[in-house]
């Protein structure tokens, strides 16, 4: 996929900007501003690679099978990192309190806006 000169030169304005915004910002950290940079830059790899096996004639994929061979592979990554920095969480009263069914519900709910915007962005 090819892009004109202009759309290229669009991106110059908005970069201009977010190193406007973090020249200032007193709470600047260097190694939170690279893990920013290698997270966008991993998020569009993955999204050309998504775009490559839900077209690819050879071996394409329909979307649901795309999701669910993602969502194994960063089942345990992701539970593993949750749950060494959200350790605390665990024995949060109100996690089993009286207003736990709600609680739980929308965390169920949010799981599920989550799995439907992921199958819609394929």
């Amino acid at each position: 996929k090819r892009y004109s000169l202009a759309q290229y030169s669009a991106i110059v304005p908005m970069c201009g900007g977010v190193m406007m915004c973090t020249v200032g910002e007193i709470n600047f950290h260097m190694l939170g501003f690279t893990a920013v940079v290698a997270s966008t830059l991993l998020r569009g790899v993955k999204s050309i690679l998504q775009g490559r096996l839900l077209t690819a004639p050879e071996e394409r994929l329909d979307a649901m099978l795309l999701l669910y061979h993602m969502s194994r592979e960063s089942l345990l990554p992701l539970g593993l990192y949750s749950s060494l920095v959200e350790y605390q969480a665990y024995y949060d009263p109100q996690l089993s309190g009286p207003g736990a069914p709600r609680l739980w519900g929308l965390v169920l709910l949010s799981g599920l806006v989550s799995f439907f915007l992921n199958l819609a962005n394929f």
